[in-house]
């Protein structure tokens, strides 16, 4: 069954949802749009019937509708990555989703003093949305477990205290192992745009952001000529990646027909929009684009391994001195290596291209989006001269969903011919191993490049048939 996202979080009151989408399909936009309509009912009501106003509702229903219909609630948002980090900083095992809530979400931001009885006390008069956004970015499973542990104290607390409240989980498919299911949710899967929903969107959005009708006009045709590709019509299936079109239209510029070519022409945009404001941006521009990949390459290896959600400003420091002393050694002009290091950081800390500032005090560091995490990581395995590119996809393929989307990158990089070799070196592969694990990894191994294929820049019709058949198990390599 197909409904409106507007209908499966607004008018289905069930206790449990789960949320699923994959990267770019808007689920923590959802949430976060949900969150503040719920906010805005309790503190700003005017400003709560102008957001209802921006949604698509169900044919018939008003905002006056929704307003009627959807159960007010006192809205908690927690992005499962910073709980995650959060808990490994605490001692004594005192990482609970109520202490959380009041020492991260509430008192910094409110100047308030409240403690866990606090929050159990509004359960007791209010109903509460409790969102955990992000599951997949949790990639320990002994993480997710206590995450998953400390959901039901806290749910326990409240049916003591006779409360409502209606939790929702938010995760990629290929991030979610199960963890939900004991609390029996109602599942929705977010849906890929089709045309009619990705030329509305690209409507509004050119309508708020270019003025001018006839440069309005010019990136419409821009749009219209990059989708009369099928490749361009692949790409424009999710939010994320429909931004990344309409950002680069913008710049009157047309829009490139591969996945991997399209996050590469956005970065290309992002880096010559930052060189026009930023000083450090135009003069350490090589530096900075291989800072991007150190940082997501290390970032989401550690995220893989521990908690963290964020680089530390230590760690990021370290990054920068390093990248510094391979790039830009002899080029340092005047300035101090070092110099040059806090000049980085401390742009960071506010934004830097795709990285920005996290944390209290703004002094760690993420990328503004998970995708450009994995992008760069690509990139980083890509381009290091000591990668042998058999081993790195190897890796890749056999490192699970956690990486599905750095193989993506990764085998877009490549040229035709190692990619062709990935593919027909796969039945000699395994021969010489346990019969059984060698099906295994030869299965696992065709499944991946299956997924990856539309990543390939095959050319020839010839390769592309013979790839197909290698994969689908019709033929071996001659």
């Amino acid at each position: 069954m197909q409904v409106r996202a507007s209908f499966a979080l607004f008018f289905a009151d069930y206790p449990y949802i789960l949320l699923l989408g994959g990267p770019g399909l808007g689920k923590s936009t959802l949430t976060q749009f949900l969150s503040l309509y719920q906010a805005a009912r309790i503190v700003v009501p005017e400003l709560s019937m102008r957001l209802a106003d921006r949604l698509k509702l169900p044919e018939g229903i008003t905002s006056k509708d929704l307003d009627a219909n959807c159960r007010p609630r006192f809205p908690f948002r927690i992005e499962l990555r910073r709980y995650a980090r959060w808990m490994s900083n605490q001692q004594d095992n005192k990482h609970e989703l109520a202490r959380y809530i009041v020492e991260v979400l509430i008192n910094p931001n409110a100047s308030s003093t409240l403690g866990m009885d606090d929050v159990f006390d509004l359960a007791s008069k209010n109903p509460i949305l409790l969102i955990l956004d992000g599951l997949d970015e949790v990639p320990n499973s002994e993480t997710r477990r206590e995450i998953i542990a400390n959901l039901q104290v806290f749910l326990r607390r409240i049916d003591s205290e006779n409360g409502d409240i209606q939790v929702i989980l938010s995760s990629r498919p290929k991030g979610y192992s199960g963890e939900f299911e004991g609390f029996e949710p109602i599942t929705w899967e977010l849906n890929e745009l089709e045309r009619p929903d990705f030329d509305e969107y690209c409507d509004c959005w050119l309508k708020n952001r270019i003025r001018d009708a006839e440069d309005r006009s010019e990136a419409k045709e821009r749009i219209n000529r990059g989708m009369l590709s099928e490749a361009v019509q692949r790409l424009a299936i999710s939010l994320l990646q429909a931004t990344v079109i309409l950002t680069i239209v913008r710049r009157k510029i047309e829009i490139p027909h591969q996945r991997n070519s399209l996050y590469k022409k956005y970065v290309e945009v992002i880096f010559d929009r930052e060189k026009e404001k930023s000083e450090i941006v135009r003069e350490r521009e090589n530096e900075l684009l291989r800072l991007h990949e150190r940082v997501g390459y290390e970032l989401h290896c550690k995220m893989e391994q521990t908690r963290i959600e964020a680089l530390d400003r230590a760690t990021f420091r370290s990054y920068v001195l390093s990248v510094l002393e391979d790039y830009s050694a002899i080029e340092l002009r005047n300035k101090k290596l070092r110099d040059i290091a806090d000049e980085i950081i401390e742009a960071a800390t506010d934004r830097l291209c795709l990285l920005i500032g996290k944390g209290e005090d703004q002094t760690d560091v993420d990328f503004v989006v998970q995708q450009y995490r994995e992008y760069f990581a690509a990139l980083y395995l890509s381009n290091h001269p000591d990668a042998d590119p058999d081993r790195v996809f190897d890796m890749l393929v056999r490192r699970g969903a956690y990486w599905a989307y750095v193989l993506q990158f990764y085998v877009a990089q490549a040229n035709t011919r190692q990619q062709m070799l990935w593919v027909t070196n796969i039945p000699d592969q395994y021969n010489e191993e346990n019969p059984v694990e060698a099906l295994v990894r030869k299965t696992r191994t065709y499944r991946a490049i299956l997924n990856v294929l539309p990543e390939f820049t095959l050319q020839r019709k010839i390769d592309f048939e013979r790839a197909l058949k290698i994969i689908l198990g019709l033929t071996h390599r001659t």
